[in-house]
């Protein structure tokens, strides 16, 4: 767990604190502009995630963001891309962690 992966998280965990709550996008006269940075700083956030270490999510902080980000896909007032967006990670995490636990395991044995 270094630091690069602790404030990723922590600044992810915000982003989804403030989408769930629906305070990120639309409350302003530019509501289309507002949620197309919404997304999109969603977007990058989750790429960034990506790029950790898949076992990052799979214990502590990063596995309470692992919960988050599929809460997110499901709740609403939420912007339909963000669920989208929010869907694809979780499946591609869960997957990821899948290989990475099977292939543990076999080298387990």
């Amino acid at each position: 767990w270094d630091e690069r992966a602790g404030a990723l998280l922590a600044e992810l965990h915000e982003a989804i604190a403030r989408l769930g709550a629906g305070g990120e996008a639309g409350s302003t006269a530019n509501a289309a502009d507002d949620e197309e940075a919404a997304v999109a700083r969603f977007r990058a956030l989750l790429e960034a995630v990506d790029g950790l270490p898949i076992e990052t999510l799979d214990r502590g902080p990063g596995l309470q963001l692992y919960r988050n980000v599929g809460q997110l896909s499901v709740q609403s007032g939420v912007l339909p891309d963000i669920k989208g967006l929010a869907l694809r990670a979780r499946r591609r995490w869960r997957a990821a962690l899948s290989d990475a636990r099977s292939q543990h395991q076999q080298q387990q044995q």
